[in-house]
């Protein structure tokens, strides 16, 4: 396929006609069953980011931004939700994604987090069937045009703005997502700041992330702070902390 097919495409429908890029889909495959399958990973801001969503998450039609294959994880402490509606840069990301959205799998670190939160495995396979939509597109920038007469009731963002290169950049991911809110509508996220070390071995630095930054995201566009947190991560080679927030158009 050429780049600009690619550029083109947003919406996939069929991922058995999708030209997969073997060594990224190897990667997302890994990263799913290192963080998403196996033991629930306490202490890296995830029971924390359940706890939000649990509290202050909506029901109807939802977009989870830069999903990878964990989308799902988060649904669990969602209720009347309608729709789901699935966002990543990689094709690969979702394919990996779509394969435990096709199976009857119920992971062991889903079973922690159904336990968290009150719920059962039959809440994750009625989620599956509520996946509708895979789109393909750059969250941080305009987005597409096929997303115009879009509205969502819950948008999240989990590690997906906190890559941007600058704290503007950063910020202009809030102005981009708002017109995809219904009046209403809520932005919940978690950015991980990372550690020197990974500064160091990947080249991004995103130190700029701080609670004052998102309470100017949320002066500048005119957002309702709901919560907003740090929590700080201990003995972690990665990352330091991350930010958890939750937003209303």
């Amino acid at each position: 396929m050429r780049t600009s097919q690619l550029k083109n495409r947003v919406k996939v429908t069929d991922f058995q006609s999708e030209v997969l890029n073997q060594k990224r889909l190897d990667y997302f495959q890994n990263y799913f069953k290192n963080y998403y399958y196996g033991e629930f990973r306490f202490g890296q801001g995830t029971e924390n980011i359940l706890m939000i969503l649990d509290e202050l998450g909506l029901g109807g039609d939802w977009l989870d931004l830069g999903a990878g294959p964990s989308t799902l994880l988060w649904s669990i402490p969602l209720n009347d939700v309608k729709s789901i509606t699935c966002n990543d840069i990689s094709v690969e990301a979702l394919k990996v994604l779509n394969d435990f959205v096709q199976s009857d799998e119920v992971p062991p670190c889903y079973q922690e987090a159904l336990r968290l939160c009150n719920k059962t495995d039959q809440h994750v396979l009625e989620m599956k069937k509520k996946v509708q939509n895979y789109l393909i597109f750059d969250a941080m920038s305009d987005w597409p045009a096929i997303l115009d007469n879009c509205k969502y009731d819950l948008i999240t963002e989990f590690g997906t703005f906190g890559l941007a290169q600058t704290p503007e950049k950063f910020i202009n991911c809030f102005g981009f997502l708002k017109k995809y809110l219904k009046p209403g509508g809520r932005v919940i996220g978690a950015n991980w700041t990372r550690s020197a070390h990974l500064i160091d071995k990947e080249g991004l630095d995103n130190s700029y992330l701080n609670l004052k930054l998102i309470d100017y995201v949320a002066h500048r566009y005119s957002y309702e702070v709901l919560h907003l947190e740090k929590v700080n991560i201990t003995n972690d080679l990665y990352y330091d902390s991350v930010i958890v927030f939750a937003l209303s158009h």
